[in-house]
């Protein structure tokens, strides 16, 4: 919650949207796949702003990114919700 919040900050907003939230998830299963080597998940930890090309971090790649892993993020909760009903807002 916290980290999801922060991120809404920094991207001043008062309200916590959808994509901090997912965000925030992804910077947790990175890093526990870095502790553990293992995410429920399938995430990969990789390496933030170490070279050059920042614009694997922050332009559309990043957006494809966070879009395919928020669909991944979806079916995920949906397999193990069981009855629940879950609506993407």
């Amino acid at each position: 919650m916290s980290l999801a919040e922060a991120h809404a900050k920094l991207s001043l907003r008062r309200e916590v949207a959808i994509p901090d939230a997912v965000m925030a998830i992804l910077l947790y299963e990175e890093s526990i796949t870095a502790r553990y080597g293992y995410s429920v998940l399938s995430v990969k930890p990789s390496p933030h702003c170490r070279d050059s090309n920042i614009g694997v971090y922050l332009g559309p790649e990043n957006d494809q990114r966070m879009l395919q892993f928020q669909q991944q993020l979806i079916a995920f909760i949906a397999s193990h919700a069981g009855d629940l009903e879950f609506r993407e807002e």
